[in-house]
């Protein structure tokens, strides 16, 4: 990922919906497993 004419914010941002979805996905993993 290359991060090009992107300020902080608009970097910290997109890591941090990265990190949501990763979470999301395993969750949905967990709940299948029960």
């Amino acid at each position: 990922i290359r991060f090009i004419n992107k300020t902080e914010e608009e970097i910290r941002l997109e890591r941090k919906l990265y990190q949501n979805s990763l979470y999301g996905k395993f969750t949905e993993i967990k709940k299948e497993e029960e």
